[in-house]
């Protein structure tokens, strides 16, 4: 919370599951991380340097609550333990193309109690909220 001190984070009780694909250098899974002392944060991300800056990065924070896997979520990643997990949350921050419907299906598969979707495209998340939707029918936008 150190870009926004004057946010202050949600309160949970117990051990948060938190998956977070898309992570690239680490941005958002380090500020969950930090924020969530009893957060378990896997981050996936396609680039295995961006992956590598956000584990140099944890480490220089003192970050030990994050974990970073390569994978590309388009192909199946059923084969990987921390795709086998049950998750509480997945903050998913796309590319501005959005997520193809392998993507949201795997991500569904998590069963997370809530999904948090950050797009700068609103038409791509309108699409992808409309499949996510469809996956999980109990969700609400």
């Amino acid at each position: 919370m150190r870009d926004f001190p004057h946010a202050r984070a949600v309160a949970f009780d117990g051990p948060l599951a938190v998956l977070m694909p898309g992570a690239g250098t680490g941005q958002h899974p380090l500020s969950v991380a930090e924020s969530y002392e009893n957060a378990n944060v896997t981050a996936v991300d396609l680039s295995r340097a961006s992956l590598a800056y956000g584990k140099r990065m944890a480490m220089a924070h003192g970050i030990a609550n994050v974990e970073y896997h390569a994978a590309n979520l388009a192909e199946d990643v059923s084969i990987y333990p921390w795709a086998r997990q049950t998750y509480d949350k997945i903050l998913l921050d796309p590319p501005r193309s959005g997520c193809s419907d392998t993507v949201i299906k795997q991500l569904t598969a998590a069963a997370p109690t809530n999904v948090l979707y950050i797009s700068c495209h609103p038409v791509n998340l309108a699409r992808d909220l409309r499949t996510l939707i469809a996956a999980v029918p109990d969700y609400r936008i």
